[in-house]
């Protein structure tokens, strides 16, 4: 029985087939866990949700919500109309079970951590702010809007979702700035500035960077005395970095759907395996 970690998927179905094929992977014994981005540029996304409901046990698979899959979700409740921005998920929109996969979707977590192997998962990363217990208590939060009974509170919170707003954290925030500020870190960040504030704008690294103070900017594992230091951490959403491995960091989108490979890491061994983009 092993646990197995896979990075962005976004709708690269194929790769994920074979990734799995190669990791042996046995969907009634092992473990998957997943970095969000689950859909959209990829040419399957809906491909993908529908093995993910459909072929592994819910018990066996853990993902969190990444950028994208929270997109797709915008897009259902029509907070946006899909014509305004380009993505490749009118196949899941227009499918008779499209509320299913949606709600499914909302019960997904922003952050999850096995404190037995003291593992956490997320999307992006996680605030150096943040110990892990403070880390657990805001992803709850937006977990709640989500997935409230009362509509209404989910689309108020869908509606605000978006905006580069506070950009750095203070625990007197509250309200939609607080729940957008925590989504921002778990689902977007990247760079941080050295007062602590998130950058929305470099998506590469700074080796390639052309903003002229890069040299503010630090990747939010390095910033110092972050508190989750020692916790491990697996995440997704970055990737221009191509995959980064050091002390209890382990960044998986190896950038797939750009045309590199699809990556996974054994939890057990940290063991890293990848297969190619079968699409560019």
């Amino acid at each position: 029985m092993a646990t197995y970690a896979i990075g962005d998927i976004q709708g690269c179905y194929k790769s994920l087939k074979e990734l799995l094929s190669k990791l042996n992977f046995k969907p009634n014994i092992d473990t998957l866990w997943l970095t969000g981005d689950l859909v959209n540029r990829g040419p399957n996304s809906l491909e993908t949700l529908e093995f993910l409901l459909n072929e592994i046990p819910e018990s066996n698979l853990v993902t969190v919500l990444g950028n994208h899959d929270l997109y797709l979700i915008t897009l259902f409740y029509k907070i946006f109309e899909p014509k305004d921005f380009d993505h490749s998920l009118d196949e899941i929109l227009n499918h008779k079970d499209a509320e299913i996969y949606i709600n499914w979707l909302k019960t997904k977590p922003l952050l999850h951590f096995d404190v037995d192997k003291n593992y956490a998962l997320v999307h992006a990363g996680i605030d150096p702010a943040w110990n892990i217990e403070q880390a657990m208590q805001l992803s709850k939060e937006v977990e709640a809007i989500l997935n409230s009974p009362k509509k209404e509170i989910t689309l108020d919170f869908l509606r605000n979702m978006y905006g580069n707003y506070p950009s750095i954290w203070n625990n007197n925030l509250q309200g939609f700035d607080r729940l957008r500020y925590v989504t921002n870190v778990f689902t977007r960040m990247r760079f941080l500035y050295k007062d602590g504030s998130l950058n929305f704008t470099n998506k590469t690294v700074l080796e390639d960077s052309t903003e002229k103070n890069k040299n503010q900017l630090v990747p939010w594992f390095d910033f110092p005395n972050r508190k989750t230091a020692n916790i491990k951490i697996i995440f997704g959403h970055w990737a221009a970095l191509r995959g980064v491995m050091k002390k209890n960091i382990f960044g998986i989108d190896a950038g797939c759907i750009w045309g590199h490979e699809l990556t996974a890491i054994c939890l057990d061994s940290q063991k890293l395996f990848n297969v190619s983009c079968k699409y560019l």
